[in-house]
């Protein structure tokens, strides 16, 4: 027998899967959570969680997103949220006519693997693309940003593009590829505009794919060097996408992204979130404060973010707080829960 089968010291992969059978506690932050997928119109919040390392943030970020990512019919929601806290995840789990919302989860702390680099932003973004288009939410501003940036920094797209976009898109990247590869893109102008203009037309005519888009949006992502006006928009640009995806007759009224580990940035930079930190270290994260800031909350989007500590996001230079955090004590978590609000919202509800 080894020492591990001995011990217990050491899970199997079946045995980790089984912590979200046993999970309990922390009903206050699933009712939390719940209201913001449920509630109409949207809460304009997100929202931080906080504590020490330990104390089962990873496991709640996996257990809301396993088994709390649903969407009740308006009356059965209303009959929900009158219940105790402690009976509304089985309530979510019965729920016959509940809708599954599209979720994708981020862990900041992740090992990188091959193009799975969760704290760039590229890589990051992508990560989030590919978990959301299982549920066919599709991102066409960041896509073209995605194919416009690697083309104009010179990389072999026929290699790239294969790695990271889905299965089911990696036909159009390939398209719009071929679109931008006979153009002079360091001098586009409107003539060159047009021209491509019309290629994109037919490249979405032959791919039998909807326009989606904006002309305003191709013109001035043609018009941007790739490092570093590109690369700083594309968080805006990936949340642009997030609102069409939740607006008029979309398939769905909420999507989630879930952040985990958010520490993971710094490492022990900010272990004390009272010592002044070097402006670099703050900067490390601007890509996500840049989409938690950009993110259409009020049309549906959900963000959720974990950390060891409150992040120091209102120290941040070039004014880069996505929102006031408030400190609010939360059941089950031995430290505190943070709500953060965007600007001009001076309390928690």
């Amino acid at each position: 027998m080894s020492i591990f089968e001995e011990t217990g010291g050491a899970q199997s992969a079946v045995a980790q899967d089984r912590s979200l059978e046993l999970f309990c506690d922390r009903y206050g932050l699933i009712a939390r959570f719940a209201s913001l997928l449920n509630d109409d119109p949207p809460p304009r919040r997100l929202l931080y969680l906080y504590g020490l390392g330990g104390n089962g943030k990873s496991l709640l970020l996996r257990y809301l997103a396993a088994r709390c990512c649903v969407r009740l019919p308006s009356v059965e929601w209303a009959r929900a949220r009158l219940l105790p806290d402690v009976e509304l995840p089985a309530t979510l789990a019965a729920a016959g006519k509940a809708a599954r919302v599209p979720v994708a989860r981020i862990d900041f702390g992740a090992r990188p693997v091959g193009e799975n680099r969760p704290q760039e932003c590229f890589s990051a973004l992508f990560m989030l693309k590919q978990q959301l288009a299982g549920y066919q939410v599709v991102t066409p501003r960041f896509d073209f940003a995605a194919v416009t940036y690697m083309h104009k920094l010179g990389f072999d797209l026929d290699r790239r593009l294969p790695e990271l976009f889905p299965r089911g898109e990696v036909g159009l990247a390939l398209e719009l590829a071929d679109v931008l590869l006979p153009l002079p893109m360091l001098h586009m102008g409107q003539e060159l505009f047009d021209v491509l203009d019309r290629r994109l037309d037919d490249a979405f005519t032959r791919r039998r794919v909807a326009r989606r888009l904006p002309k305003g949006d191709a013109a001035e992502i043609l018009s941007l060097a790739p490092e570093p006006d590109l690369i700083y928009q594309m968080p805006r640009l990936f949340a642009a996408d997030l609102r069409s995806a939740l607006e008029g007759k979309a398939r769905y009224r909420r999507v989630v992204l879930l952040f985990d580990t958010h520490e993971a940035f710094f490492g022990e930079a900010i272990a004390d979130p009272g010592m002044l930190v070097h402006a670099d270290y703050l900067m490390r994260d601007e890509w996500l404060r840049s989409l938690l800031g950009h993110l259409p909350l009020e049309a549906g989007v959900v963000a959720v973010v974990a950390g060891r500590t409150r992040p120091a996001w209102a120290a941040a230079p070039g004014g880069g707080d996505p929102g006031a955090v408030r400190r609010r004590a939360a059941g089950g978590l031995p430290d505190d829960c943070g709500r953060a609000g965007l600007p001009g919202e001076s309390r928690c509800r």
